[in-house]
């Protein structure tokens, strides 16, 4: 769902944006393999480019197909709690400027796959 709104927010706003993307490690984590660590969690935070605001999110890693529902504003999470579990600090645009929950750039998804589907040329 966070990367369709992305696309969109792109797309719709006509605006650059950059995302940062990382898993989370912690004691506990299982490993498979030859002692691959698999992480319990993965982070996102997005910026546009253009208007300076941010936006970080935390999704638990969780069995494939399992659904985690449509509301990302139930994974939205402060950049500042983002950059002490992941140990990473980041470097965003001077003036950023963190949205609240809900606060989210606006994406209609029925055009989103109107333009989609017009751009492949398939139709309903």
């Amino acid at each position: 769902m966070l990367e369709t709104s992305v696309r969109g927010w792109a797309v719709q706003l006509n605006q650059p944006f950059t995302i940062y993307v990382g898993a989370l490690y912690g004691a506990g984590d299982p490993s498979i393999g030859n002692g691959v660590i698999v992480p319990h969690g993965y982070y996102k935070i997005v910026i546009n480019n253009q208007t300076k605001q941010i936006a970080g999110w935390v999704f638990p890693h969780t069995k494939p197909y399992v659904n985690l529902g449509n509301d990302l504003t139930v994974f939205r999470t402060p950049i500042a709690e983002i950059e002490k579990i992941a140990k990473v600090d980041y470097k965003f645009p001077k003036g950023a400027i963190e949205l609240q929950p809900g606060q989210e750039w606006p994406v209609d998804f029925g055009a989103l796959t109107n333009a989609k589907r017009a751009k492949c040329g398939k139709s309903d």
